[in-house]
């Protein structure tokens, strides 16, 4: 989850080579969901951060 976003925040999840999976807009708290995606390594990118994220299934 991430938290205390600035109203007209950009999320956008991608697969490590770049293609963006999803991307929405958000503010306050978000939760996105990766249960459907399948095993592999994403980079999530929002207001100048980035964090790997890795799903094992």
């Amino acid at each position: 989850m991430l938290s205390n976003l600035p109203e007209g925040s950009t999320v956008s999840l991608c697969s490590i080579d770049g293609r963006i999976v999803k991307s929405s807009r958000a503010e306050g708290d978000y939760e996105l969901s990766i249960s459907e995606l399948p095993k592999d390594i994403y980079v999530l990118t929002y207001n100048k951060n980035t964090l790997k994220i890795a799903v094992a299934k």
